[in-house]
């Protein structure tokens, strides 16, 4: 009896953890309405839930849910209260939050804030996995670059959102782009398109956001863009939020306006990522075989695992005298399954010293893998294709 007591300890456990991914980006109020559904219902009718929200995301996540409802087999009622109950100590977790005063420019001495600049690098030097940095304009600061290079370096998401209309024929963004594509290889910029923009009699809108997410847990909302004149000499004001709910939904909408296709990834050519050479328009990772001959540009649809959305980009083909991309370019490595992330390397020997070989991990786009490259190999190395979004 005691190897089918663990299995159940071990279901249910899956089955938690499932039901926390799930309503930590749900409204309590539209998990109590699931709650209420499924009471009515055993497990083997949960596929009746399916489609329960508004979102793809969400469904997708209420798919695995359900799975793990099937296999832990309890009642509709019990299923119900873990729902509620995994909702409520969420938002009680949620709400203990801390916020901060930021400002740059003159200090009183009479109120405690942080400076602008101190709290960019903070966030950005925080990051594990994912950071999002919204800004309109964005002059170089070398020490906030620096923080995002050490980021990329670590294999943290680095993704932008800038200001995209150049005014009076100016090149400013553009040769921000270039500089980007530089120094600080691996991270993507978006942009919002023109044509997604409505130019009503009120005036062209524009990006306006200045925002920084690290891990959807702790952000940044300032009026200061990221110039060196916001960081020392304007008066700008802003907050710092860790915990709460703030810095999640923060995150949560920026990756949803990538998903629903509001901004896009940068392409130097168009705003929109230029089309694939063959075939289907966007091509599944998973439809990738190694044993095919690919080449040029493909449009490459896949998972994000780690933030929970579906991704399209742009990748090109590397052929077999292309140099190896540079460390922290997100790249795909096929294999028995295809691989995709952030790479990085090092040269590694064995404990008795008899072999000499490369460890590439990949990192950012689910959980870290890892491949062996003998040293022999390693001139020829190279991954199937590199992102060029």
């Amino acid at each position: 009896m005691r190897p089918l007591h663990f299995s159940v300890v071990l279901r249910v456990d899956k089955l938690l953890d499932a039901i926390c991914r799930l309503v930590s980006n749900q409204h309590p109020n539209q998990i109590r309405a699931l709650a209420n559904k499924a009471r009515t219902l055993s497990s083997t009718d949960a596929g009746r839930l399916a489609g329960f929200f508004n979102s793809q995301a969400a469904n997708h996540v209420l798919s695995e849910v359900v799975e793990e409802w099937r296999q832990a087999a309890c009642s509709g009622a019990e299923f119900a209260g873990l729902l509620v109950g995994a909702s409520h100590g969420h938002m009680s977790e949620k709400a203990r939050e801390n916020i901060e005063l930021v400002w740059s420019g003159p200090d009183t001495h009479h109120v405690p804030v942080r400076r602008s600049e101190q709290v960019y690098i903070e966030l950005i030097e925080s990051a594990a996995e994912s950071l999002f940095i919204g800004s309109y304009v964005w002059v170089n600061i070398p020490k906030i670059e620096t923080a995002i290079r050490d980021a990329i370096e670590r294999g943290v998401d680095v993704r932008m959102l800038l200001e995209s209309s150049d005014k009076d024929g100016g090149t400013f963004f553009r040769d921000t782009v270039k500089r980007v594509a530089k120094e600080l290889v691996g991270a993507t910029i978006y942009v919002w398109p023109l044509e997604n923009r409505d130019s009503g009699a009120g005036g062209f809108p524009s990006m306006h956001a200045k925002c920084v997410v690290a891990d959807g847990e702790r952000a940044f909302l300032t009026s200061a863009n990221l110039t060196s004149a916001a960081m020392d000499k304007n008066i700008e004001t802003g907050v710092l939020a860790y915990g709460g709910i703030v810095p999640g939904m923060l995150s949560r909408q920026l990756l949803n306006m990538i998903t629903q296709g509001d901004i896009q990834a940068y392409s130097q050519a168009a705003y929109a990522p230029p089309a694939a050479d063959s075939g289907p328009k966007v091509i599944d990772i998973k439809e990738l075989d190694q044993n095919r001959q690919y080449s040029g540009s493909l449009l490459i649809g896949y998972r994000n695992e780690k933030l929970e959305v579906d991704e399209t980009r742009t990748f090109r083909v590397l052929a077999e005298d292309d140099e190896l991309p540079p460390k922290g370019a997100l790249v795909i490595i096929l294999g028995d399954k295809p691989l995709v992330g952030r790479y990085l390397w090092q040269k590694q020997q064995s404990m008795n010293g008899e072999r000499t070989y490369y460890s590439v991990t990949m990192r950012g786009q689910g959980s870290h893998n890892a491949i062996e490259v003998e040293e022999i190999n390693w001139p020829m190395f190279r991954p199937f294709a590199v992102d060029v979004s």
